[in-house]
Protein backbone atom coordinates (compact mmCIF):
# COMPACT_ATOMS: atom_id res chain seq x y z
CA UNK A 1 0.00 0.00 0.00
CA UNK A 2 2.77 2.43 0.96
CA UNK A 3 4.70 1.66 -2.22
CA UNK A 4 1.60 2.33 -4.31
CA UNK A 5 1.08 5.67 -2.56
CA UNK A 6 4.67 6.88 -2.91
CA UNK A 7 5.92 5.40 -6.18
CA UNK A 8 5.84 7.77 -9.21
CA UNK A 9 3.71 5.24 -11.11
CA UNK A 10 1.67 4.28 -8.07
CA UNK A 11 -1.44 6.12 -9.24
CA UNK A 12 -1.89 3.51 -11.95
CA UNK A 13 -1.93 0.65 -9.44
CA UNK A 14 -5.39 -0.78 -8.76
CA UNK A 15 -5.54 -1.18 -4.99
CA UNK A 16 -9.23 -2.04 -4.64
CA UNK A 17 -8.85 -5.79 -4.12
CA UNK A 18 -5.92 -5.22 -1.78
CA UNK A 19 -8.01 -2.78 0.26
CA UNK A 20 -10.88 -5.26 0.46
CA UNK A 21 -8.64 -8.05 1.72
CA UNK A 22 -6.82 -5.86 4.24
CA UNK A 23 -10.07 -4.33 5.52
CA UNK A 24 -11.60 -7.76 6.13
CA UNK A 25 -8.46 -9.07 7.82
CA UNK A 26 -8.38 -6.04 10.11
CA UNK A 27 -12.04 -6.48 11.08
CA UNK A 28 -11.51 -10.22 11.63
CA UNK A 29 -8.78 -9.56 14.17
CA UNK A 30 -10.92 -6.96 15.94
CA UNK A 31 -9.08 -3.88 14.62
CA UNK A 32 -12.03 -1.79 13.42
CA UNK A 33 -9.90 1.39 13.15
CA UNK A 34 -7.58 -0.16 10.56
CA UNK A 35 -10.57 -1.85 8.95
CA UNK A 36 -12.30 1.47 8.41
CA UNK A 37 -9.06 3.02 7.16
CA UNK A 38 -8.79 0.40 4.41
CA UNK A 39 -12.54 0.68 3.75
CA UNK A 40 -12.15 4.41 3.06
CA UNK A 41 -9.24 3.67 0.70
CA UNK A 42 -11.48 1.35 -1.33
CA UNK A 43 -13.01 3.13 -4.33
CA UNK A 44 -16.67 2.43 -3.54
CA UNK A 45 -18.05 4.54 -6.38
CA UNK A 46 -16.07 3.06 -9.25
CA UNK A 47 -14.74 -0.46 -8.80
CA UNK A 48 -16.33 -2.15 -11.83
CA UNK A 49 -12.98 -2.29 -13.62
CA UNK A 50 -11.37 -3.92 -10.57
CA UNK A 51 -14.15 -6.47 -10.38
CA UNK A 52 -14.22 -7.36 -14.08
CA UNK A 53 -10.51 -7.34 -14.96
CA UNK A 54 -9.93 -10.98 -13.92
CA UNK A 55 -11.21 -14.42 -14.91
CA UNK A 56 -14.38 -15.74 -13.31
CA UNK A 57 -12.64 -17.36 -10.31
CA UNK A 58 -10.87 -14.12 -9.39
CA UNK A 59 -14.07 -12.12 -9.93
CA UNK A 60 -15.92 -14.53 -7.64
CA UNK A 61 -13.21 -14.00 -5.01
CA UNK A 62 -13.56 -10.22 -5.36
CA UNK A 63 -17.34 -10.41 -4.88
CA UNK A 64 -16.95 -12.65 -1.83
CA UNK A 65 -14.54 -10.15 -0.31
CA UNK A 66 -17.06 -7.39 -1.01
CA UNK A 67 -19.82 -9.43 0.65
CA UNK A 68 -17.59 -10.12 3.66
CA UNK A 69 -16.85 -6.41 4.03
CA UNK A 70 -20.61 -5.69 4.10
CA UNK A 71 -20.87 -8.20 6.96
CA UNK A 72 -17.92 -6.75 8.86
CA UNK A 73 -19.27 -3.21 8.54
CA UNK A 74 -22.65 -4.36 9.86
CA UNK A 75 -21.05 -6.19 12.79
CA UNK A 76 -19.02 -3.11 13.71
CA UNK A 77 -22.14 -0.94 13.83
CA UNK A 78 -21.59 0.84 10.49
CA UNK A 79 -25.05 0.00 9.18
CA UNK A 80 -25.29 2.88 6.71
CA UNK A 81 -21.97 1.96 5.13
CA UNK A 82 -22.90 -1.73 5.06
CA UNK A 83 -26.18 -1.11 3.25
CA UNK A 84 -24.59 1.34 0.82
CA UNK A 85 -21.91 -1.21 -0.07
CA UNK A 86 -24.44 -4.05 -0.42
CA UNK A 87 -26.36 -1.96 -2.93
CA UNK A 88 -23.21 -1.70 -5.07
CA UNK A 89 -23.69 -5.28 -6.26
CA UNK A 90 -25.01 -5.39 -9.81
CA UNK A 91 -27.70 -8.07 -9.62
CA UNK A 92 -30.57 -8.38 -7.13
CA UNK A 93 -29.62 -11.95 -6.28
CA UNK A 94 -26.08 -10.75 -5.45
CA UNK A 95 -27.51 -8.07 -3.17
CA UNK A 96 -29.72 -10.70 -1.55
CA UNK A 97 -26.65 -12.80 -0.72
CA UNK A 98 -25.05 -9.80 1.01
CA UNK A 99 -28.17 -9.11 3.09
CA UNK A 100 -28.55 -12.79 4.02
CA UNK A 101 -25.04 -12.92 5.43
CA UNK A 102 -25.39 -9.55 7.16
CA UNK A 103 -28.59 -10.78 8.84
CA UNK A 104 -27.06 -14.15 9.69
CA UNK A 105 -23.93 -12.81 11.39
CA UNK A 106 -25.81 -10.09 13.27
CA UNK A 107 -28.20 -12.71 14.62
CA UNK A 108 -25.66 -15.44 15.43
CA UNK A 109 -22.94 -13.22 16.88
CA UNK A 110 -24.92 -10.37 18.47
CA UNK A 111 -28.60 -11.44 18.49
CA UNK A 112 -29.08 -7.98 17.00
CA UNK A 113 -32.70 -7.20 15.99
CA UNK A 114 -31.35 -5.41 12.91
CA UNK A 115 -30.94 -8.91 11.50
CA UNK A 116 -34.68 -8.89 10.79
CA UNK A 117 -34.38 -5.59 8.92
CA UNK A 118 -31.81 -7.17 6.61
CA UNK A 119 -33.94 -10.29 6.31
CA UNK A 120 -36.78 -8.07 5.14
CA UNK A 121 -34.40 -6.56 2.58
CA UNK A 122 -33.81 -10.05 1.18
CA UNK A 123 -37.52 -10.56 0.61
CA UNK A 124 -37.76 -7.11 -0.93
CA UNK A 125 -35.00 -7.96 -3.43
CA UNK A 126 -36.63 -11.33 -4.10
CA UNK A 127 -39.67 -9.63 -5.64
CA UNK A 128 -37.52 -8.72 -8.65
CA UNK A 129 -35.72 -12.06 -9.00
CA UNK A 130 -36.74 -14.69 -11.54
CA UNK A 131 -35.95 -17.90 -9.66
CA UNK A 132 -36.44 -20.03 -12.76
CA UNK A 133 -32.95 -18.92 -13.85
CA UNK A 134 -31.55 -21.06 -11.01
CA UNK A 135 -33.34 -24.25 -11.98
CA UNK A 136 -30.87 -25.80 -14.40
CA UNK A 137 -27.18 -26.17 -15.08
CA UNK A 138 -24.44 -24.26 -13.30
CA UNK A 139 -26.84 -21.51 -12.18
CA UNK A 140 -28.09 -23.87 -9.46
CA UNK A 141 -25.02 -22.80 -7.48
CA UNK A 142 -26.29 -19.23 -7.15
CA UNK A 143 -29.80 -20.02 -5.90
CA UNK A 144 -29.69 -18.03 -2.68
CA UNK A 145 -32.87 -19.65 -1.40
CA UNK A 146 -30.68 -22.43 0.02
CA UNK A 147 -28.84 -19.91 2.22
CA UNK A 148 -32.09 -18.14 3.09
CA UNK A 149 -33.70 -21.41 4.22
CA UNK A 150 -30.64 -22.08 6.39
CA UNK A 151 -30.88 -18.62 7.99
CA UNK A 152 -34.60 -18.85 8.75
CA UNK A 153 -34.24 -22.39 10.11
CA UNK A 154 -31.44 -21.17 12.36
CA UNK A 155 -33.58 -18.40 13.79
CA UNK A 156 -36.66 -20.62 14.06
CA UNK A 157 -40.15 -19.62 15.12
CA UNK A 158 -43.49 -20.47 13.55
CA UNK A 159 -43.55 -17.60 11.04
CA UNK A 160 -40.00 -18.02 9.73
CA UNK A 161 -40.32 -21.80 9.62
CA UNK A 162 -43.46 -21.33 7.53
CA UNK A 163 -41.64 -18.99 5.15
CA UNK A 164 -38.75 -21.48 4.90
CA UNK A 165 -41.23 -24.25 4.06
CA UNK A 166 -42.80 -22.08 1.34
CA UNK A 167 -39.39 -21.41 -0.20
CA UNK A 168 -38.57 -25.10 -0.03
CA UNK A 169 -41.81 -26.00 -1.80
CA UNK A 170 -41.02 -23.59 -4.65
CA UNK A 171 -37.68 -25.23 -5.47
CA UNK A 172 -38.01 -27.82 -8.23
CA UNK A 173 -37.66 -31.44 -7.12
CA UNK A 174 -34.27 -32.21 -8.65
CA UNK A 175 -32.72 -29.23 -6.85
CA UNK A 176 -34.13 -29.83 -3.37
CA UNK A 177 -31.11 -31.73 -2.01
CA UNK A 178 -29.17 -28.61 -1.00
CA UNK A 179 -32.29 -27.01 0.46
CA UNK A 180 -33.00 -30.14 2.55
CA UNK A 181 -29.48 -30.18 3.96
CA UNK A 182 -29.70 -26.45 4.77
CA UNK A 183 -33.04 -26.94 6.50
CA UNK A 184 -31.78 -29.87 8.56
CA UNK A 185 -28.60 -27.97 9.43
CA UNK A 186 -30.49 -24.87 10.59
CA UNK A 187 -32.98 -26.82 12.74
CA UNK A 188 -30.22 -28.93 14.28
CA UNK A 189 -28.14 -25.84 15.06
CA UNK A 190 -31.15 -24.44 16.90
CA UNK A 191 -30.91 -27.56 19.11
CA UNK A 192 -34.06 -29.40 18.03
CA UNK A 193 -32.46 -32.65 16.86
CA UNK A 194 -35.71 -34.62 16.71
CA UNK A 195 -37.38 -32.05 14.47
CA UNK A 196 -34.22 -31.95 12.33
CA UNK A 197 -34.45 -35.73 11.90
CA UNK A 198 -38.13 -35.48 10.98
CA UNK A 199 -37.24 -32.85 8.34
CA UNK A 200 -35.32 -35.48 6.35
CA UNK A 201 -37.66 -36.69 3.58
CA UNK A 202 -37.76 -40.33 2.51
CA UNK A 203 -37.09 -39.33 -1.11
CA UNK A 204 -33.40 -38.53 -0.62
CA UNK A 205 -30.65 -40.67 -2.06
CA UNK A 206 -28.60 -42.72 0.41
CA UNK A 207 -25.76 -40.21 0.10
CA UNK A 208 -28.01 -37.19 0.79
CA UNK A 209 -29.69 -38.99 3.69
CA UNK A 210 -26.27 -39.82 5.17
CA UNK A 211 -25.11 -36.20 4.86
CA UNK A 212 -28.27 -34.93 6.56
CA UNK A 213 -27.90 -37.36 9.48
CA UNK A 214 -24.17 -36.59 9.76
CA UNK A 215 -25.02 -32.89 10.12
CA UNK A 216 -27.37 -33.67 13.02
CA UNK A 217 -24.67 -35.74 14.74
CA UNK A 218 -22.12 -32.99 14.08
CA UNK A 219 -24.37 -30.36 15.65
CA UNK A 220 -25.04 -32.59 18.67
CA UNK A 221 -21.30 -33.05 19.15
CA UNK A 222 -20.75 -29.32 18.75
CA UNK A 223 -23.29 -28.57 21.49
CA UNK A 224 -21.52 -30.97 23.87
CA UNK A 225 -18.15 -29.39 23.09
CA UNK A 226 -19.51 -25.91 23.74
CA UNK A 227 -20.87 -27.03 27.13
CA UNK A 228 -17.38 -28.29 28.05
CA UNK A 229 -15.64 -25.25 26.59
CA UNK A 230 -13.70 -27.36 24.10
CA UNK A 231 -12.63 -25.95 20.73
CA UNK A 232 -10.51 -28.82 19.40
CA UNK A 233 -12.66 -29.33 16.30
CA UNK A 234 -13.29 -25.69 15.42
CA UNK A 235 -11.17 -25.91 12.26
CA UNK A 236 -13.29 -28.85 11.10
CA UNK A 237 -16.43 -26.74 11.60
CA UNK A 238 -15.05 -24.13 9.19
CA UNK A 239 -14.20 -26.87 6.69
CA UNK A 240 -17.76 -28.25 6.76
CA UNK A 241 -19.43 -24.84 6.34
CA UNK A 242 -17.04 -23.45 3.72
CA UNK A 243 -19.34 -23.98 0.74
CA UNK A 244 -22.23 -22.27 2.52
CA UNK A 245 -20.12 -19.21 3.31
CA UNK A 246 -18.26 -18.92 0.00
CA UNK A 247 -20.64 -17.87 -2.74
CA UNK A 248 -20.02 -18.98 -6.31
CA UNK A 249 -21.42 -15.87 -7.94
CA UNK A 250 -20.18 -16.92 -11.37
CA UNK A 251 -20.52 -20.67 -11.77
CA UNK A 252 -18.40 -22.15 -14.55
Amino acid sequence: MALGDTHPQGKGLDQNLICLILANRAFDRGDSISGMDYYHRFNKDDFAASRDKYEYLEKTFFLNQLKDLCVNLALSGRQQEAVSLAEKFEQDHEKAFAYIFMAEKLYLKQTNPLAFVYLDSVFSKSKEVDFSQFNFGANRAIDYRVNLILLMSRIGGKQLNGLANNLFADIIEQNKDGAVISKVYGIAEEGNFYRAKMAIPSTLTEREDLISRAIIVWQACQKKEMEKGELRWKAMDHFITHDLNYIFYLPN
